[in-house]
């Protein structure tokens, strides 16, 4: 009886060691992110001037144009490098993201419960808050249909409007381009395919235009100004799998790219700088899609990934090349001199050393690009600037001291402290007094060290100078005082003699003798 027990607990103990084994992977967080020497940064959106990135953390990331708000960081100061942006929810915790969107004067996010933030202008209903206007905070816009709260997984901002699938796959939206009246608040908005319900996956705006790929991977348009959900009967035939929608903001219409299913580029919209690749010159918009034909060397180019900004578009072949087209006035082409191209072009990116660099994504902007290397850093090109330059972000730079009051010829140690938000900072800390270089060390776990050092009676300014490396910019620390003490053994500080008659006074700091005779 007692060995037939033995078994049934053994069989119950495999049985449950089996159920863990199985569900383990159930157990992760779901908003775990990556680990330190995991890239830095996983996404890039820019719109209108403003750019934001999502790091490995989940944190949020913004440069660039800020006069409304849009980095969401209480301020409307700008940015010329990568900013981290502190979101915090209502318990004081940090809220960590899995996608942010750059829009027009404003900016929206999915934090990794899957609810909806934004931030900046309010204008035309954009934040979709209600109309309780414009802020200079990220806001959590919870949604709720008939009771139940709506949880999100894509979303795209735009000058006239905002979208949203939930994790149905049906669109939300709000603004003044909403189907009926400005909307102020995220209205679900089903749309229909010869009367059964639409499914989508993933969507794409800018500006003025919108895209959409449904659960069959077939192509629709949500807006190209107006907003009128319709599938393209051009394309009912052709499986896609990206989509991305640009600017004609100026003169022109929108740019929309898709890349279908075997890795060809479709391109439909305006074309006033060649945007749309097909080398026929401005011969107007265009309002159905078409496929482009690039070949290299004879062979026919199969591309992984597109982007499209203010009348340019950027796309990623299966080597890893980055292929270019349309407005190069500010260099965003990435290719040396402002000529714009009217057919894809391969460009071989070099850094602002001259070594050969490859992405594994791209952002188009409006007059600038991006792109993202194989560590996660942010590359930029644009802006007048045609080669790619690698944006780093700033560490925190602080210096201690052993003593502050030393005595006289009293050795101090100088201690380094330099902090990033990634990896280890690396590299060299100049120590100085004043202008004077004391010596520099190695940083070695984010710590460099100067002993023995001695200074001259009288107060000194000591500064710790960060030279930067690969990730993070160059950063002084703030100046620490120190007040070294006069030598004790020379506490004569004035003197006089009868014959001759003369005074005078010693100043053991300066190391100076001052002598006056009548």
């Amino acid at each position: 009886m007692m060995r037939k027990s033995t078994l049934i607990v053994k069989k119950i103990m495999i049985s449950l060691l089996a159920l863990i084994l199985i569900a383990s992977p159930l157990l992760v967080p779901s908003n775990a992110h990556a680990a330190p020497g995991d890239p830095m940064f996983v996404s890039v959106s820019s719109q209108s001037d403003s750019s934001l990135a999502l790091d490995r953390e989940g944190r949020i990331w913004a440069w660039g144009r800020n006069n409304e708000g849009q980095y969401g960081n209480g301020t409307t100061a700008s940015s010329t490098m990568p900013k981290k942006i502190e979101v915090m929810g209502s318990g004081g915790s940090p809220v960590t993201f899995q996608k942010v969107k750059a829009g027009f004067g404003n900016s929206a996010a999915l934090d990794d419960a899957d609810h909806l933030w934004m931030t900046g202008s309010d204008y035309n209903e954009r934040l979709g808050n209600d109309s309780a206007g414009s802020s200079l905070f990220w806001e959590k816009n919870l949604v709720s249909d008939a009771g139940t709260d709506v949880t999100f997984t894509d979303l795209v901002v735009m000058r006239t409007a905002s979208l949203a699938l939930d994790s149905n796959g049906t669109l939300w939206v709000w603004g003044v381009k909403s189907p009926t009246a400005p909307i102020d608040v995220p209205v679900k908005y089903p749309v229909y395919d010869g009367g059964v319900p639409v499914e989508f996956e993933t969507i794409e705006g800018n500006e003025e235009g919108a895209l959409a790929l449904d659960s069959n991977k077939r192509l629709w348009r949500l807006i190209d100004v107006d907003f009128i959900p319709l599938k393209f009967p051009e394309t009912s035939a052709v499986e896609f799998q990206s989509i991305a929608s640009g600017s004609g903001i100026g003169a022109g219409t929108s740019l929309f790219l898709a890349l279908d299913a075997a890795g060809n580029i479709w391109t439909w919209g305006g074309d006033t700088e060649g945007e749309l690749g097909d080398g026929a010159g401005d011969t107007g918009p265009t309002y159905i899609p078409a496929k482009l034909t690039v070949v290299d060397s004879g062979t026919p180019v199969i591309f992984t990934q597109i982007s499209a900004g203010l009348k340019h578009a950027l796309a990623l072949d299966t080597n890893g090349n980055m292929w270019a087209w349309g407005n190069n006035t500010e260099g965003q082409l990435g290719n040396i001199g402002a000529v714009k191209s009217e057919v894809p072009v391969k460009i071989p990116l070099e850094d602002d050393s001259g070594t050969p660099l490859q992405l594994t994504s791209v952002s188009a902007g409006y007059g600038e690009s991006f792109g993202l290397d194989a560590g996660g850093q942010i590359w930029s090109w644009g802006r007048g600037q045609n080669i790619p330059k690698k944006m780093r972000v700033a560490p925190a730079v602080s210096l201690s001291v052993s003593n502050l009051s030393p005595g006289y010829l009293q050795p101090i140690t100088l201690t380094a402290d330099v902090t990033g938000d990634f990896d280890n900072p690396t590299g060299t800390v100049v120590f100085k007094d004043g202008g004077d270089v004391l010596g520099s060390k190695s940083l070695t776990g984010g710590t460099a060290q100067l002993t023995g050092i001695t200074l001259s009676p009288g107060a000194h300014q000591l500064t710790a100078y960060y030279e930067g490396d690969g990730v993070y910019l160059e950063l002084a620390s703030v100046n620490v005082t120190v007040t070294a003490a006069a030598n004790p053994a020379k506490a004569i500080t004035s003197f006089s003699f009868a014959t001759p008659a003369a005074t005078g006074t010693v100043n053991e700091a300066s190391r100076t003798i001052s002598v006056t005779v009548p």
